[in-house]
């Protein structure tokens, strides 16, 4: 796609005009920024990629992880990957929806934005790095303000969360589970109920803001903070300010994804030998969820603390003694 310059240039040399140089500089630094984010875009996932793979064969033993592999069903491994190539192409469509409130943006550029901020937040080991930098090239790409699009995508995350809901009531109602277990399940149910208001409440949040901003009963750095804080709220609130038919298919896009990730789920176990029931796969998907939440993601957190949650849960992961073929007894009821 040519950027502005390449037209300027164009129509200069239609009509017999000299060129000038910035016209020239501006258009090979539009051509050196276009080939740098098609580098970025195919470098990092696969930087991170070896690295996580580097730290997860340094946490266990690297035969283990071979014989895994090895024994590993190719088919099912694949739907999976498709699977979640799938998932993040429907988080990068629920994100353009929301966006699109403020701006106008393709999905191509959310889903990119989305591709290199997830592999670069693996690389940096720190929590706000990956929502810092979509932020940031959102703002680079349409313009964006920043604080719009962070509410954008911390209302993505509430929705992600608030689809394990059923789970969570269904685990909480239905099933056995230690105390330990049932104390942190109460805990993610009453958080995510907390910050699911946030949204909801958009409109009258808006409303309030706005009334601040504009009185002249406050201070100027009131009023500024106001106004600040109403634009981090407008993107929360962008669910529900495209009409209900935009909330309700964004809520179905958020449902489906979250019955995609239960199945990419029980297709990685059943494609490493790794049996397990109903209860012990709601239970393991919950756990996975949490992991996001850590203050330090770094390479193979998510495979390690899924490792783990599969032996608390009464699985075997690949930080066992025994790798394949693990057939485990049901010890969540």
């Amino acid at each position: 796609m040519r950027h502005g310059p390449c037209l300027i240039r164009e129509a200069h040399e239609f009509r017999g005009w000299p060129v000038n140089a910035s016209t020239v500089r501006q258009e090979a630094w539009a051509r050196a920024r276009a080939a740098l984010r098609r580098v970025v875009v195919v470098l990092v996932p696969l930087v991170s990629l070896v690295a996580g793979l580097v730290v997860l064969s340094s946490m266990y033993a690297p035969d283990n992880v071979l014989r895994a592999l090895r024994h590993a069903k190719v088919v099912l491994v694949v739907l999976a990957f498709l699977l979640g190539a799938g998932i993040e192409a429907l988080k990068a469509e629920r994100a353009t929806l929301m966006l699109s409130q403020c701006r106008a943006i393709r999905f191509e550029e959310t889903f990119g934005i989305q591709v290199v901020s997830h592999g670069f937040g693996h690389l940096v080991p720190l929590a706000p790095t990956t929502m810092g930098l979509r932020c940031l090239l959102t703002y680079g790409l349409k313009r964006i303000p920043m604080l719009f699009s962070a509410g954008v995508f911390l209302t993505a995350s509430v929705l992600d969360s608030s689809a394990l809901l059923p789970l969570l009531m269904y685990l909480l109602v239905a099933v056995s589970l230690p105390v330990w277990q049932r104390i942190l399940l109460s805990g993610v149910l009453v958080q995510t109920g907390i910050f699911l208001l946030v949204p909801l409440l958009g409109g009258w949040l808006q409303s309030l803001l706005a009334r601040v901003a504009c009185s002249d009963r406050v201070t100027g750095f009131v009023r500024r903070t106001a106004a600040i804080i109403e634009c981090a709220v407008n993107g929360m609130a962008a669910m529900l300010s495209g009409g209900w038919k935009k909330t309700v298919l964004l809520v179905c896009l958020t449902i489906f994804m979250a019955a995609l990730g239960v199945l990419r789920l029980e297709l990685l176990l059943q494609a490493f030998g790794l049996q397990v029931s109903w209860n012990q796969l709601c239970l393991l998907m919950i756990f996975s969820s949490l992991v996001g939440n850590l203050s330090i993601p770094i390479p193979g957190a998510g495979t390690w603390a899924t490792a783990k949650a599969l032996a608390v849960v009464g699985g075997c992961g690949i930080g066992n003694r025994r790798v394949y073929p693990c057939y485990p007894s049901d010890i969540v009821d």
